[in-house]
């Protein structure tokens, strides 16, 4: 059963399914009036007026419960707007906060109702993309580093540790010359903290059994989400998690990547390597027992690689991070993170001959490693 946070936030954002209400270009005292919802929310979040968004609600007392619930989450938001999409059956919320570089949109499904002539949200129904404050209550901490969105799960102590872990992230990005890959970055991050697994695997759409976080990218705004399942890890695995992803955000991999999958995830982990030299020890190993087991590979990491068991996907991880590696130690770092970066953004970046040359290279690391 979903939960009603999300079926009331659910249809805030996105389609909207008239339900009671009729459909019709003629005039109608029964029709639903999706711009005067969306003029109305917009107007008493703005002006923090939780009794006029409260009235936007049914008046059940579930429905006011949840209204009450969205209005504290949304007013926790910057610059937050609904508005109603183009066809007029879907609403869109957008929103940011302080470590945003740019504006998040979700757009999410409610049914409504109209009562006495005003339209009203009855109920919300699923999303295809949710963001992380329809489940619960979150709170917003912003810090010099980013802000971290939190579910009220998540005790003050780990929400510290994870701010603490978002600072060490972005000091070791900075020590690292990737040129124009994050030449626009704004040195900071915005990381979430899902209620549980479940919800993790709906805001990222990934296993939550094999991915302990997620860097998602939302009409060009980035962010992390950490898998609850990874929230009391050791401080150096959680501090190398949070590298790793903050690679990503910070070149807005997910956002604008569309080459090589082992380039990028190559490169996050590499950069992770540099910092905690205990990754690449662990690499190494890892790259070893899945050569004994499969024999040796014959090119660069797949992108069918990233998506095989969780010993494969860990290999996967390895192997690219090999493959970085290699290149750093043939080409120095500025000129191998220049290569590595172009094939992140298109996998035909290099001619034939470089990444001949390339495959070669990482080819016989490997051999070292079978010996």
């Amino acid at each position: 059963m979903q939960p009603k946070a999300l079926r009331l936030l659910a249809g805030l954002l996105s389609l909207i399914l008239f339900g009671a209400c009729t459909a019709s270009e003629e005039p109608d005292p029964l029709a639903c009036d999706p711009d005067a919802l969306a003029a109305a929310l917009t107007q008493s979040l703005r002006a923090r007026d939780s009794a006029g968004f409260e009235e936007n609600f049914a008046r059940s007392s579930s429905g006011q419960r949840l209204a009450r619930q969205l209005f504290d989450n949304l007013t926790e938001l910057n610059d937050v707007a609904v508005s109603v999409q183009p066809g007029g059956d879907k609403l869109k919320v957008t929103w940011s906060v302080d470590g945003s570089e740019h504006p998040s949109a979700h757009t999410i499904a409610p049914k409504l109702v109209n009562v006495g002539g005003r339209t009203l949200i009855m109920d919300l129904l699923d999303a295809e993309n949710p963001p992380i404050w329809i489940y619960g209550r979150i709170t917003v901490s912003n810090t010099k580093v980013g802000t971290l969105i939190a579910s009220e799960r998540v005790s003050d102590a780990q929400a510290k540790i994870w701010v603490a872990r978002m600072a060490a992230a972005v000091v070791a990005i900075k020590k690292v010359k990737m040129g124009d890959l994050n030449a626009a970055w704004n040195q900071k991050l915005v990381v979430e903290l899902p209620r549980d697994t479940r919800e993790y695997q709906r805001l990222v759409n990934m296993d939550p059994a094999i991915s302990s976080a997620a860097t998602e990218c939302e009409e060009g705004a980035v962010r992390i989400v950490v898998n609850p399942a990874s929230l009391d890890v050791p401080d150096q695995v959680g501090e190398a998690l949070m590298l790793h992803e903050a690679v990503h955000a910070s070149t807005s991999s997910p956002c604008l990547d569309t080459g090589a999958l082992w380039a990028s995830e190559g490169l996050a982990e590499w950069v992770t390597t540099t910092a905690y030299k205990s990754v690449a020890t662990s690499n190494r190993s890892i790259a070893e027992t899945f050569i004994a087991r499969h024999g040796m590979p014959e090119s660069l990491p797949t992108d069918a690689s990233f998506a095989g068991d969780k010993d494969d996907v860990a290999a996967a991880y390895a192997l690219s991070q090999l493959a970085v590696q290699v290149a750093v130690d043939e080409l120095g770092e500025e000129e191998a993170l220049v290569m590595i970066g172009k094939l992140s953004r298109d996998k035909d970046a290099l001619d034939a001959e470089q990444l001949s040359e390339l495959t070669a290279w990482y080819l016989a690391e490997l051999k070292k490693l079978a010996k």
